[in-house]
């Protein structure tokens, strides 16, 4: 790997002018290389609200957090909060509002996930999916280029893109309660 670095470098650094440099990066870095991504707090999340086992709250909540991958207006919102708001568009798409009320109580403070937060992403995330849902045929063709879509969840019908809507309203509902009370 070091010869190959030091070849596309055109020879320019001797082997350890490249391992000094990549020492100042990660020090820069402060050996910080990763970080979390949406998944790794979703299934957290899942976990902690038991809903790791409910393929359709799963596979929902992959819908959604693959929706907001071209959801400009998201990019840079925190992984654990695209997290929260997939799993609780979830729960409200699947379950309802008595299933998606617990979230809250059961993510950790630590977390510093707002209620008006949460729903303002999920609005967003339904809205997005919505727009999806419209554009695309309920019954794809094989090798359409979009996996989540096609898969039988698409054909759930609490996902039209008619029901997203009503939910989207009551989030909204929701929001200006929510901002009306502070």
């Amino acid at each position: 790997m070091t010869s190959d670095l030091l070849r596309v470098a055109l020879e320019q650094h001797t082997h350890a002018e490249l391992l000094a440099l990549e020492r100042r990066v990660l020090t820069l870095l402060q050996f910080r290389l990763t970080s979390a991504d949406p998944a790794f707090f979703l299934n957290y999340f899942l976990h902690l609200t038991c809903n790791s086992h409910d393929q359709l709250v799963v596979e929902c909540c992959w819908l959604l957090l693959e929706t907001g991958l071209v959801e400009t207006s998201l990019l840079h919102t925190r992984p654990s909060l695209m997290a929260a708001a997939a799993l609780y568009g979830s729960l409200r798409v699947m379950h309802g509002t008595l299933a998606a009320s617990v979230l809250p109580a059961v993510i950790p403070n630590y977390f510093r996930l707002e209620e008006r937060t949460v729903l303002a992403t999920t609005t967003t995330l339904l809205e997005a999916l919505s727009a999806v849902a419209r554009r695309t045929p309920h019954s794809p063709t094989e090798g359409d280029g979009s996996p989540s879509w096609g898969s039988a969840l698409s054909q759930h019908p609490r996902l039209a893109p008619d029901n997203l809507l009503l939910l989207v309203q009551q989030l909204r509902t929701r929001l200006a309660h929510l901002s009306r009370a502070t």
